[in-house]
């Protein structure tokens, strides 16, 4: 019972050290300032821009991503 407990509060301990990496925002237009849906934004490391995460704003422009890796580069793009 023990071990089942440290295990859980272990699992617990990474899941909250990755969720202390991220960046959340909101994509919108420098145009008009209206949001920008279904974009796609890649996280990459800095030193060298290998690929680490992907992920999609949502219809509001807004995403969050997280990593454990720093320091990171986002890069955006939109089709419209």
């Amino acid at each position: 019972m023990k071990k089942g407990i440290l295990l859980a509060f272990l699992f617990s301990l990474a899941a909250l050290a990755e969720a202390q990496n991220s960046v959340c925002g909101r994509l919108v237009s420098a145009k008009d300032q209206q949001p920008i849906p279904y974009a796609n934004i890649a996280m990459m490391r800095a030193s060298d821009t290998t690929f680490l995460r992907g992920e999609i704003t949502d219809e509001k422009g807004q995403f969050k991503i997280s990593n454990d890796t720093l320091p990171t580069l986002l890069r955006l793009s939109a089709m419209g």
